[in-house]
């Protein structure tokens, strides 16, 4: 078993604030002041997606066509606090349990690319796959670790989700993998698809943002793809 992330992980508010402003500075477009779209390179249907999928299919279908990311600037925090502290958990893998790692290692088939966030190569040739999670858990999370096991096809050793205060260790059988990447290529068949899912943005914080770039053309103008 691996350490919690609140065992290891001591990320500074200065390295937040310096990560958060960077995000600031790429925004290509601010909403009502506290909505920001950033771009992102190479987004790919991903097992990371499912878990946007089902915050919203609407958000995840606009980010993944026009290539960006929709979020308050409240959330980069969490975001920057996250980035830092899995750079942080690497390390410490590396450094002071002497670990092989390889981190953001990307792996795909025809249909499904992915970067687990830890693999480590065991001395006995298996390896432990692990997915740090600074939020809350979510059964989308379990559908990563095991699609990123599917992609990887060597021996498991390991497999866990690793919180700040907890951890789940993931039962890998050939079925729960076979249902994971089948979500997965699920998800990545409504992303692609030409006309965005239905949504009811009722009281969502990003309520609207998502129909405007898409449906204003000076708007998708302006976006990277």
């Amino acid at each position: 078993m691996y350490p919690l992330l609140r065992d290891v992980v001591r990320v500074n508010d200065d390295a937040v604030k310096k990560v958060v402003e960077e995000y600031v500075k790429s925004a290509i477009l601010t909403f009502w002041g506290d909505i920001v779209v950033i771009p992102r390179g190479g987004v790919n249907a991903s097992p990371s997606m499912v878990s946007s999928f089902d915050f919203c299919p609407l958000k995840a279908w606009v980010e993944h066509r026009y290539g960006v990311m929709i979020t308050k600037t409240a959330w980069l925090h969490r975001i920057a606090f996250g980035e830092l502290a899995h750079a942080q958990y690497q390390d410490y893998l590396r450094s002071t349990l002497g670990k092989t790692v390889i981190s953001e290692m990307k792996i795909e088939d025809d249909d499904v690319v992915g970067k687990p966030d830890v693999v480590v190569y065991n001395d006995d040739d298996t390896i432990d796959v692990l997915e740090l999670k600074t939020g809350k858990p979510h059964p989308a999370h379990r559908i990563q670790v095991l699609t990123y096991v599917g992609l990887l096809n060597e021996e498991v050793n390991d497999a866990e989700l690793i919180y700040m205060n907890m951890r789940e260790q993931v039962n890998v059988t050939q079925s729960d993998v076979i249902d994971a990447i089948r979500r997965v290529k699920q998800v990545k068949i409504m992303l692609s698809a030409q006309s965005p899912p239905q949504r009811n943005c009722g009281d969502c914080p990003l309520r609207g943002v998502c129909k405007k770039i898409h449906e204003t053309p000076i708007i998708r103008s302006m976006m990277p793809r």
